[in-house]
């Protein structure tokens, strides 16, 4: 500066003013929270021009390192201090440059970025994001939703739930809040838990070692996933289970298997009494637990357990068939009890059969192969009932499903068919072989009358039933003791298609006489979804049975 004092002093004047040029018209920098930085930028002349000024920062946290410059091109380096800075704090200014060849300003804009939130799947930017996380890392996202970090991620639509966000994260580290949270914001269902059994039954001999301790099993299929823990909780002195709590660690796979102990001491002769609760925020199941001792002998005993697993195959299948339950619970479930049947008796040919169409449906056909060969030994060795060949005939279709041997293994099964027409199994599995009857609904219907008027009342014939009416209403043509069976069926089960209703309808205002069944029937889909045109058929058919007693409907339904 004195230089060019100097030179004015002595005369030396400048007749025409060169314009800088810079590195750069602005300069911006995105930087983290509590770092600094260091930079620079050129400020330059045309060739043969003399330069020289001062430079300054409008704000105290740009530093100028270089605070002087003289020459044609020079460098002048900066550092920011940014320690002190949050995230999302941002800095304005400007350099200021005094020069003689004019002043001139450099704006400079500081952003401290906000720390984008990780996981082991990559970022976190959204709740849809979270909810992946969540899904297959639950305890990960849990820690993840208490941090401070996680409200960045409520911007745009997600906004909305943060007043929820705020409320449930109020205290750190629990984890049914962050189940609240998922399920208030509809990114998730509510956990159901399915128990295998819907009661307990132990049969304890009279005599013998009263001191002994006994075993029974319960399972619980967990649909869904999220933050597990269920409670268990025994009334009842005479049993007891090892745990109190599920949490996920014992529903691995979806499924858990819970043992319940029987304390034949504590077990009075006669029916024991008790009841096992599974238990949470959610949901509470009630298992009844009876040990009956000194009842009946080990092989009545073992008979009655059979019935009642092969009863809940037969629930289970009922349940898949009306779409309440999915394939894979269907077949964890099923598959569970089979293997239970197996347990008790692996020469029990019905037991493999079961298991070998368990592995077909899996699509495990080597397994299947083996096992159906394996099981038509235990058959060529004993005499079996002509049901038990139909089936294992079927079953072999689906392993050759060539045209000529399907045609083979029907035929068979129309001749076990002929020899005893009441057996309604056989008829079952007709339906599937029989290429007469799989092309034609209408003689399906009229195949499975026949089977009702023998006296079947299978609910597996009724699904059947109930299927064709769903896929084709007009089948539908009169409302006889076949077809109100079938209706009531379904209208228990919630069950019926609308057009197959609307067929109902229409048939009703054309019935004559008063119909228990009809009446009960039509109160079930009213309660289900109330329409006044069944409303209107409900009165008629009262009126037509001359019933005005309060609750008439239902009695003389209960005595039908």
């Amino acid at each position: 500066m004195q230089e060019m004092i100097n030179r004015i002093l002595e005369g030396n004047f400048e007749k025409e003013r060169q314009s800088l040029s810079f590195s750069c018209a602005k300069i911006e920098l995105l930087l983290p929270a509590g770092t600094g930085y260091e930079g620079s930028f050129r400020i330059s002349t045309p060739a043969g021009c003399f330069t020289s000024g001062f430079v300054t920062s409008s704000d105290i946290r740009m530093e100028c390192i270089t605070t002087e410059f003289t020459g044609c091109d020079e460098e002048i380096f900066f550092c920011f201090h940014g320690e002190s800075l949050e995230e999302g704090d941002k800095v304005f200014g400007a350099f200021s440059v005094i020069s003689n060849h004019g002043e001139y300003k450099l704006p400079f804009v500081v952003s401290i970025a906000y720390q984008e939130l990780t996981s082991s799947q990559g970022a976190v930017r959204n709740l849809f994001h979270f909810t992946n996380l969540a899904k297959n890392n639950w305890q990960e996202a849990v820690k993840l939703f208490y941090q401070k970090e996680f409200s960045r991620i409520f911007a745009g639509d997600d906004a909305r739930h943060y007043d929820a966000y705020r409320g449930l994260s109020a205290n750190p580290g629990n984890e049914q809040n962050v189940e609240e949270f998922l399920i208030h914001i509809h990114k998730k269902q509510k956990l159901e838990y399915i128990p295998g059994e819907q009661e307990l039954v132990m049969e304890l001999p009279l005599s013998g070692n009263s001191c002994s301790v006994y075993e029974k099993e319960l399972s619980v299929i967990r649909n869904g996933w999220g933050y597990t823990r269920l409670y268990v909780e025994c009334r009842g002195d005479f049993f007891f289970t090892e745990k109190e709590v599920l949490t996920e660690e014992d529903f691995s796979g979806g499924s858990c298997s819970l043992p319940v102990f029987v304390d034949g001491n504590l077990c009075h002769g006669g029916r024991n009494y008790g009841k096992l609760l599974l238990y949470n925020s959610y949901v509470t199941l009630e298992i009844p637990v009876e040990v009956r001792k000194g009842g009946r002998s080990p092989a009545g005993a073992a008979d009655l357990s059979m019935k009642r697993i092969l009863v809940q195959i037969m629930e289970l299948y009922q349940d898949f068939r009306l779409k309440k339950t999915t394939a894979k619970l269907w077949l964890a479930e099923t598959g569970r009890l089979v293997e239970r049947l197996v347990a008790r008796d692996e020469k029990n040919v019905a037991s493999r059969l079961f298991q070998a169409q368990l592995l077909l449906t899996q699509e495990r056909y080597n397994e299947a192969k083996w096992l159906l060969g394996h099981t038509k030994q235990l058959m060529d060795g004993e005499e079996e009932s002509g049901t038990l060949q139909a089936y294992y005939l079927y079953l072999t279709t689906l392993l050759n499903g060539e045209e000529k041997y399907v045609a083979h293994a029907a035929a068979k099964v129309r001749q076990i068919y002929r020899r005893d027409t009441s057996n309604w199994r056989a008829a079952w599995l007709l339906l599937y072989l029989s290429e007469e009857l799989s092309k034609s609904s209408a003689k399906k219907w009229t195949f499975l009358e026949k089977q009702f008027e023998t006296g079947c009342t299978s609910p597996v014939l009724y699904i059947e039933a109930l299927t064709l009416l769903n896929s084709n209403p007009a089948l539908l043509r009169k409302l006889g003791s076949y077809e109100l069976q079938v209706l009531y069926y379904g209208a228990r089960k919630q069950g019926l298609s609308a057009e197959t209703v609307e067929q109902l309808i229409y048939l009703a205002g054309r019935v004559r006489e008063y119909s228990a069944l009809l009446l009960k029937t039509m109160i079930l889909l009213y309660e289900k979804e109330p329409d006044v045109r069944l409303l209107q058929e409900i009165c008629g058919l009262l009126i037509k049975g001359g019933r005005t007693e309060k609750k008439e409907a239902y009695r003389t339904c209960e005595k039908k």
